[in-house]
């Protein structure tokens, strides 16, 4: 049994899972032994989705991680969301290999960012916490669940990037009445844009946008024509 397998439609949950009996008229036990099985594997998928441990190895440059979850899935069908902890920091193109609670491991399949997009090397770092999702023959990430943990660089640059936009968006709503703050706000905007990494996204084209506005303002400041 396993989440899964129920429907979404309430209709075809009666007797969808061979452990659960909710037709109509079932005997009183089967009312308790369903709740009691349903409450346990809710609380396996939660598990799984707050991170369970990896393994991996390395082949062909590439690493390949093996996740055993506390559902118990047999086939892609069943699976859901749920997030791992890498063992390691990821090598080239990471393929993913998921085990059902004491069932057959599953055939390995490639993790990408969205979709069809490849991991850069060591996009995954050791100790964080990754969140995979499984779609045509694809583990899917993206690009913000790889930077929860502490040590992890990308965090570090990702916090500096936002903080930098916070500075110029301040300085630019108090109309940037000196030269001087001008002039600071390009530096530190100049900075923080130097240490944004490129799978950082948003934070990098906001960087990028409040440095043009700087420059913009600075430029109006000593009465030259913005670029």
């Amino acid at each position: 049994m396993t989440v899964g397998q129920w429907s979404t439609n309430k209709h075809l949950n009666g007797n969808i899972d061979p452990e659960l009996n909710w037709e109509e008229g079932q005997p009183t036990k089967d009312v308790n032994n369903s709740a009691r099985s349903m409450m346990a594997e809710i609380a396996k998928q939660l598990e799984d989705n707050n991170g369970v441990a990896s393994s991996s190895s390395i082949s062909g440059g590439q690493s390949i991680y093996v996740v055993e979850l506390n559902a118990a899935v047999t086939s892609f069908d069943e699976l859901r969301g749920f997030s791992f902890i890498p063992d390691a920091d990821s090598k080239g193109h990471p393929l993913m290999i998921v085990k059902g609670a004491g069932q057959t491991a599953l055939a390995a399949k490639p993790i990408v960012f969205k979709r069809n997009t490849n991991l850069e090397n060591g996009y995954f770092k050791k100790g964080s916490l990754v969140h995979l999702t499984y779609h045509g023959g694809e583990y899917i990430t993206d690009a913000i669940t790889q930077v929860f943990h502490p040590d992890n660089e990308t965090l570090i640059a990702r916090d500096e990037a936002f903080a930098a936009r916070d500075i110029a968006v301040t300085a630019s709503e108090s109309a940037l009445h000196s030269k001087q703050t001008v002039i600071a706000v390009q530096a530190n905007m100049t900075h923080m844009a130097s240490l944004a990494q490129p799978n950082l996204i948003m934070p990098w084209i906001e960087v990028k946008c409040m440095l043009h506005l700087a420059l913009t303002q600075l430029a109006i400041l000593e009465g030259a024509t913005p670029a």
